[in-house]
């Protein structure tokens, strides 16, 4: 009897054995399943979940964010053959984009905006303010190409508490392009010519990265013919269509220039931006054509440096300090208002001067 009880205590012992080993095996296998679908389910996470921080400074989902947000990616943009930033927000639903006679590039949200004084619309790059004293426009942003753009945020609607001043109807941040090394260049006897490139170099080791981005474009414009002008019909009973340059070509004669370094340190990091351009003065300032120089009339220059620090106190709770330096220049290099006109006949016979010689001219 003693021996068939332990032979059968033998037995009971390996069989809970042999189904405990089981059980212990399906659980690794059970634990690896759920660690290969944690990692399955982070990487659609990213692939298809956008995070911004444009609406609350924190990092959360495009689309759970309290407002009206778009995220337009750098590389959809190149896809679909977009060049610039303009062109890219044209894109937008509520955002409207438009060109004034002297070439201005302009956009409004949902009517606000876009024209002079407005200062409805915050531009940013790179979380660097763009908009000018004078009238709130930020021209250099708009030109930036878009292969120099990792991502577009727009807000469509009021930013000023977060924003403060210029967000009334929307604010729109540039992200450049970051950890990449690429180069580019292109040719377009219409749309002119251009280049450049990114550099990334880091040091895992010292935790520091240096991130430069360069562009250039200069084009003379793709030759647009314009009709009768105010001043071709003439007015206030004088004939002036002899003095008229319409119909006429359009000067859309453009050059661009982009610079964009950032060094970064741990949780510091230095930003300093170079952006400068221009372009012709188009139908002119007053709807008289100007003469078909095919000259950059409009200049205007961005330069920005700044210094940010970012202190953690817990894992909840953060702040970034920031200090910098900008300065904007916006200016007409001679734009034409009227063209010469002198030598006018009058009814008794008589002739006037209405112009200089060279015509009525615009430095300010």
């Amino acid at each position: 009897m003693k021996k068939n009880s332990l032979a059968k205590t033998l037995i009971v012992w390996v069989c809970v054995f042999g189904f405990s080993s089981a059980l212990s095996a399906q659980d690794i296998s059970l634990k690896e399943a759920d660690e290969n679908i944690d990692e399955e389910l982070r990487w659609l996470k990213a692939e298809s979940i956008v995070i911004t921080e444009i609406a609350t400074k924190t990092g959360m989902d495009a689309e759970l964010v309290p407002g009206m947000v778009t995220v337009l990616q750098g590389r959809e943009l190149e896809e679909k053959g977009i060049r610039t930033v303009y062109e890219a927000i044209s894109l937008v639903p509520g955002i409207n984009t438009h060109i004034n006679t002297m070439g201005d590039k302009q956009a409004s949200v949902r009517g606000l905006g876009g024209g002079f004084f407005s200062g409805n619309l915050k531009l940013m790059t790179d979380g660097i303010v763009m908009n000018d004293a004078l009238n709130a426009s930020g021209y250099a942003i708009y030109n930036i190409p878009v292969r120099q753009i990792d991502r577009i945020e727009i807000i469509r609607g009021p930013g000023s508490v977060v924003y403060g001043e210029y967000a009334y109807a929307g604010v729109i941040n540039v992200i450049t392009r970051k950890n990449q090394n690429h180069v580019y260049g292109y040719y377009d006897s219409n749309e002119g010519y251009g280049g450049g490139g990114n550099l990334c170099c880091k040091f895992p080791e010292k935790d520091f990265s240096i991130n430069l981005g360069l562009s250039g474009f200069k084009s003379d414009g793709p030759d647009v013919e314009a009709g009768k002008d105010r001043l071709y019909e003439g007015f206030f009973g004088l004939k002036l269509g002899d003095y008229s340059n319409a119909p006429g070509t359009v000067n859309e004669a453009q050059k661009d220039r982009f610079a964009n370094l950032i060094l970064k340190y741990k949780d510091f990091s230095l930003t300093g931006q170079y952006i400068s351009g221009g372009n012709g003065d188009y139908f002119g300032i007053i709807n008289v054509l100007p003469s078909d120089n095919k000259r950059v009339v409009i200049l205007y220059e961005h330069k920005a440096v700044e210094a940010a620090q970012s202190i953690s106190f817990s894992d909840f709770f953060k702040t970034d300090v920031k200090a910098g330096c900008r300065l904007y220049k916006y200016e007409f290099d001679r734009m034409e208002a009227l063209p010469p006109i002198t030598g006018l006949p009058l009814p008794d016979g008589s002739t006037m001067d209405i112009t200089p010689a060279d015509g009525s001219l615009l430095s300010p």
